[in-house]
């Protein structure tokens, strides 16, 4: 490849001592940015509480483990797209062409998943700027020209690819990896002028929310938007969250799911599921900081009880400090909060055991 690059073209110029063809010296001069050239403004197409997200010839991508929550979210956006509006987010862009390309599932599962979409959307029907393909059958150089193919047919705005890794016969290479991200789908975004979402497991390991593969990897670092799914298997509330923006900071928002498995609204939800568990927390902490008290109060009481009923305060001290490994101020305290709970009183730099 690189021989390749260097080998001198048919047709050449010599700029300043660099050789290239006449075609790549036109490219180059394209490159240049100037401050006096005004270029078209980022186009965004959605906004999540306001923030503006998801731009048009950039790459985005949805992660989250298996089952975690991703082609819902994507339903979140389409319905978004479908009726303007599904709570936090918002579509900016009206009659929006959104091209969504599933490669995993069955064409019913798809069907499916749009019905869901028109009652995301209170809508019977989806509408017609909503456009649904299924790629299961076809194999990865077959669903890059689909891609293409109906991309330009709808003049798709926003393509959504629902299993990206199935177009690349290795994420984990990173050269299928590198032609896939920066061969195909950058290159395909700026000249369709598109966003394009591409939708990824994360790696399986708890708590580690990677993307998945040297794949993942060119997503993290060549995508304009990063979108984790996390979700809680405890109460079924989707956390959707924004680790990597390139223009302002998003706030997530949470979902969960009806009795027919289609998102909702959980904001509220997972507030009150938020402090119940701060509650219980505090509650725990209680229970654990008493039962520690109770436990250096029959120390004291003990080693009281072992100078005959009265000791010295500075005895006292000593002892505890010694037996507990705390320093003097921790003893102290400990004692005050004693007297305070007429456990044991002062009476002439001496303790004595309360009698009841």
């Amino acid at each position: 490849m690189l021989d390749a690059v260097l080998a001198k073209p048919a047709e050449t110029a010599v700029v300043n001592g660099a050789v290239c063809s006449e075609e790549l010296e036109a490219k180059l001069k394209n490159c240049i940015v100037s401050m006096n050239e005004e270029y078209p403004a980022n186009k965004f197409l959605f906004s999540v509480d306001d923030v503006p997200v998801i731009t048009m010839a950039d790459l985005h991508t949805i992660g989250a483990k298996q089952k975690g929550g991703k082609t819902s979210l994507i339903q979140v956006f389409l319905a978004a797209a479908a009726s303007g509006q599904w709570h936090h987010v918002k579509c900016l862009v009206s009659n929006l062409s959104v091209l969504y390309v599933d490669t995993e599932m069955k064409k019913v599962d798809t069907q499916q998943l749009g019905a869901k979409v028109s009652v995301m959307a209170g809508m019977d029907v989806l509408p017609e700027n909503i456009h649904l393909v299924n790629f299961r059958p076809l194999s990865a150089n077959e669903m890059v020209m689909g891609i293409r193919y109906f991309a330009q047919l709808y003049q798709a705005d926003i393509i959504i690819v629902d299993g990206i890794v199935d177009l690349c016969y290795d994420f984990n290479d990173v050269k299928a990896s590198q032609e896939l991200v920066i061969g195909f789908l950058m290159k395909f975004a700026e000249e369709q002028q598109c966003a394009i979402i591409n939708v990824l497991h994360t790696n399986k390991t708890d708590g580690y929310t990677e993307l998945r593969g040297h794949l993942g990897a060119f997503f993290e670092q060549k995508g304009s938007t990063v979108i984790k799914c996390e979700k809680d298997d405890d109460n079924n509330i989707v956390t959707v969250k924004f680790p990597t923006h390139r223009y302002a900071p998003v706030p997530e928002f949470h979902f969960t799911f009806d009795e027919n498995g289609i998102p909702v609204c959980a904001d509220e939800m997972y507030q009150n599921i938020q402090m119940e568990k701060q509650r219980s927390a505090e509650q725990i902490r209680a229970e654990e900081k008493r039962k520690v008290y109770e436990e250096r109060k029959a120390m004291v009481l003990d080693v009281i009880k072992a100078h005959g009923g009265k000791v010295e305060r500075k005895a006292l001290l000593e002892e505890m400090m010694a037996r507990l490994n705390k320093r003097k101020s921790t003893v102290s305290n400990l004692l005050k909060a004693l007297k305070a709970d007429d456990v044991v009183t002062e009476d002439n730099s001496l303790i004595s055991i309360v009698e009841q």
